[in-house]
Parts: structure tokens; C-alpha cells; sequence
């Protein structure tokens, strides 16, 4: 299985990796930006929310993200393609392997798994300042004919001030084989005023044909709360509205966002994101809404409920995609953590509308040093022997060393964490009947595999 990147999407998508951790709680990217969305294929949007990055999003509950830490990635192995007939691990597709060269560069290898062999598809070079703030990112590819690495893409980010967060401008560029020069694609600079509140946000676009151009400008309540953004088109020196976005706040929090467009001469609803908080500030529901002109009101598009385990970590979304305001397809992601925020394993349930079902579609395993030794060849799942499998109850876990073992039900929730000691037995007898997934991992080994339960 072999999916193309075209590069308006490996653009997008570069962007989506670093944008995250760069702004903060500040808009994500610009609302002109953001509406062009639109008009790009859906292959974008799919790649920006694999990468972590809405472009719906506005940027809540957005914090920075530590680079390096006690923990430092070797790489990741990607698995698709699942049978309900097979516990075990499909082929693994995708693997990224990461070197650093040097304490301010990170190299990230990507390769396909294709014909029975793992072939090479781009590099990506980050590149962090003394601050470690990611100040460049330096996209390449592999030509099929030459089998050499070719320049792509970069991105160029411009900090402001100190601030690790803040930023003054970033530049994306696409590489042109015929001028044999960098050619830019998409433009964004912020102006602020002494309270380091943006102000002003100027964008162009190039790769629609010629730069197109506008200024999105921000204003703020008493209580110092951006809860108006009005966007302008700029056409030869002319300023046109372009679109109206408010904001709600509560107790500084984004409680709802609301997007207009307009003809020129008036404001039209577009599309509408709530949120909704649990303690802590942490998000717990995010829904989007597109207007319906046929009822004239607010319909739901998606909704996305947020898990956190006992250390407020991100532990799953369940992320639910209507039809004509009714429930359809779903998705379910849950990931589990090595220490900190260095993830373990991702594991992502897709649920099916016509047949009422959810099955695996994917799971993604981290290594790191100190716990793998894997910096060029990634270590395969190790399968967890059960047994019995089928079970009714009780089922033994072939573990060679004291481990947690996670069980997650046919959604991908996780229902059920316990410690388990090498021979000890595992009850089961309180779940229902189905199929279940269970993982553990050592400091050196990661484990998994699926269960009967009667």
C-alpha cells in the first residue's frame, strides 16, 4: 500500500508538524489562511490531522512541547491492515528513524515498507536555535528514477523576541528544479503591541498562481480576551472584506468560535467550534458545526471528546463524524505513555456506520534510547502469548518480567490496567464478550495481541 504526497500537501503537512509548538495559545495560523483550506484537497486536511494539527483548530489548550528529554526517539514503526481471524501485528508500512547529528539538528528518516522491503521516501531535517526553538525545517525527497535525495520543501520561522512561543513571521518555500532556487509559497508575519498581543496578522499565498494577499486584524475586550478577528483581502493596495470570525471566552478560555464569510457587503454564518472544559482547564469536548441554509441553523459536523489519564495526559479522543446532523463514522485514537509525554504506542479504532462496527486500523510504536537499542532497524511488536485463547475468565499473560499490561475493548478504551507479575493470571471474567487488545512494554521490548473473551 503505497499513499502519493502531492507536494501542496507535504507543504501543508510540514507545516501542520511545527505550527503546534510555535504559537501557543495564540491562533494556530491566521483565519485568511485558515479559510483557504477549503479549497484544498481533502488528502491535506487528512494529513494535517495525522500530524496532530486541525486547521479548524484555534489553537486551545496549545502549549509547547519539550524536544529533547531524558528520553530521546530512535524511531517509529507504523502497522495497518488488521483481521478480526488474526491476533497478531500486520506488516509494518510506515517507520521514521531519527538521528542528531549534532545537539541542535534532528534528522527524521521516512521509508515505505514495499515488496517485501523497506524503501526510503523522504528526509527531514529540523533545526533548533540555542533556545531550542525549531527555527527551520528542511524537507527532501527521493527521486524514483535517480534514487537520489532531491530538495522539496522548507520552512523558515522567525521568533519574537525571547519568547518561545511568539513568532514575528514564518516562510514556506518549494523547491523549483527549473530556476534551481527556492521559490516561496505561503508567508505569515505578526505585529504586536508592547503586551506581546497580536495585533495584526499579514499573509500571502502563492501557490494558487499569483501571491494573493491578506491582513487579518485582531481586537480585544476589557478583559484582554481577541474576541473579535476581521480578515481582509488586499487587491492592489485595496483592502476587501474577507471574512468575520468572534470569539467567546470564559474565565479566558475559548468557549466558542463563530466564522463568517461575506459577498462584499454582508456577513454570512459559515461554520461554528465549541468548547467545553473539564477541571484544570483541560479541553473536553470540541464541537464543529457547519450552517445549514436549507434549516437556517447550526449543524453538527464532528465532535471530539477528550480523555486524560491520572497525569492529565492526553489518553484518547473520541472523535464522532456527522451526516446531515446525524451520527455516521467514528474514530478513536488512544495513546499510551512511556514517561512524561513521550508516547509509547498509538493505536487508532475506526467505527463504521453501515455495518455498526469498530475495527483496528492502525497501530504506531514508539522507541526510544536508553529503554530500545534501535537506531536503524526498529524492533518488530513482540507477540504476547496468551492462554487460554479463546478465554472465559482467567488467562495467563507469558510475561518474563514484571510489566503493566493495558487492555483496550473493540472502540480502542482502555478499560483495564494492571501489574502483572511473570506467571501471574490475568482476570477477565468482568468483560463482556468480544475481542480485546492488549500491550505491555518493557525498557527494551514492546508486546501486543488480541484476545477472545466468551
Amino acid at each position: 500500500m503505497k499513499k502519493n504526497v502531492s507536494t501542496l500537501s507535504f507543504l501543508l503537512a510540514l507545516i501542520a508538524v511545527i505550527l503546534p509548538g510555535l504559537t501557543g495559545a495564540q491562533p494556530l495560523i491566521a483565519p485568511s489562511i485558515k479559510q483557504q483550506w477549503k479549497a484544498f484537497p481533502q488528502k491535506v486536511e487528512y494529513l494535517l490531522n495525522k500530524a496532530g494539527f486541525d486547521p479548524k483548530s484555534h489553537g486551545e489548550n496549545q502549549s509547547p512541547k519539550p524536544r529533547l528529554g531524558a528520553l530521546q526517539l530512535d524511531s517509529t514503526v507504523t502497522f495497518y491492515g488488521f483481521a478480526e481471524s488474526n491476533l497478531a501485528d500486520s506488516t509494518a508500512l510506515f517507520r521514521s528513524v531519527y538521528t542528531y547529528p549534532e545537539t541542535n539538528i534532528k534528522i527524521e528518516i521516512n521509508s515505505e515498507h514495499n515488496l517485501d522491503e523497506w524503501t526510503s521516501t523522504s528526509h527531514i531535517t529540523s533545526i533548533y536555535d540555542e533556545q531550542d526553538r525549531l527555527v527551520e525545517v528542511f524537507a527532501q525527497t527521493y527521486d524514483s528514477l535517480t534514487g537520489e535525495l532531491v530538495p522539496d520543501s522548507k520552512l523558515e520561522t522567525f521568533y519574537h523576541g525571547n519568547s518561545s512561543t511568539l513568532i514575528d513571521s514564518f516562510a514556506v518555500s518549494q523547491w523549483s528544479p527549473d530556476s534551481m532556487d527556492w521559490v516561496v509559497q505561503l508567508s505569515s508575519w505578526n505585529v504586536y503591541d508592547n503586551q506581546n498581543k497580536i495585533l495584526e496578522s499579514y499573509s500571502s499565498i502563492g501557490f494558487l498562481g499569483e501571491p494573493i494577499l491578506f491582513r487579518d486584524a485582531y481586537y480585544y475586550d476589557d478583559k484582554g480576551d481577541n474576541h473579535i478577528i476581521e480578515s481582509f483581502a488586499i487587491f492592489e493596495g485595496e483592502e476587501i472584506p474577507s471574512g468575520l470570525t468572534e470569539n467567546t471566552f470564559m474565565n479566558h478560555l475559548l468557549t466558542a468560535a463563530v466564522v463568517y464569510s461575506t459577498d462584499g457587503s454582508s456577513f454570512f454564518p459559515e461554520s461554528r467550534e465549541t468548547f467545553l472544559y473539564a477541571p484544570f482547564g483541560i479541553l473536553s469536548r470540541h464541537s464543529i458545526m457547519a450552517w445549514n441554509l436549507e434549516i437556517e441553523n447550526w449543524q453538527l459536523s464532528i465532535t471530539i471528546d477528550h480523555e486524560y489519564d491520572e497525569e492529565q495526559r492526553l489518553s484518547s479522543k473520541f472523535i464522532t463524524y456527522y451526516s446531515e446532523g446525524v451520527p455516521a463514522d467514528g474514530e478513536r485514537p488512544t495513546y499510551l505513555y512511556v514517561e512524561g509525554l513521550n508516547l509509547a504506542v498509538e493505536v487508532n479504532f475506526l467505527f463504521n456506520e453501515a455495518t455498526e462496527t469498530w475495527s483496528l486500523d492502525s497501530k504506531k510504536y514508539y522507541y526510544y534510547s536508553g529503554l530500545t537499542s534501535i537506531p536503524n532497524e526498529p524492533v518488530q511488536l513482540l507477540s504476547l502469548t496468551m492462554s487460554p485463547n479463546p478465554t472465559n475468565g482467567m488467562v495467563k499473560i507469558g510475561l518474563e518480567e514484571t510489566l503493566k499490561v493495558h487492555v483496550f475493548d473493540a472502540t480502542g478504551r482502555m478499560i483495564a490496567s494492571q501489574q502483572l507479575d511473570p506467571g501471574q493470571m490475568m482476570d477477565l471474567s468482568s468483560l463482556p464478550s468480544g475481542i480485546y487488545q492488549l500491550i505491555a512494554q518493557s525498557e527494551k521490548s514492546m508486546y501486543g495481541g488480541r484476545i477472545i473473551k466468551m
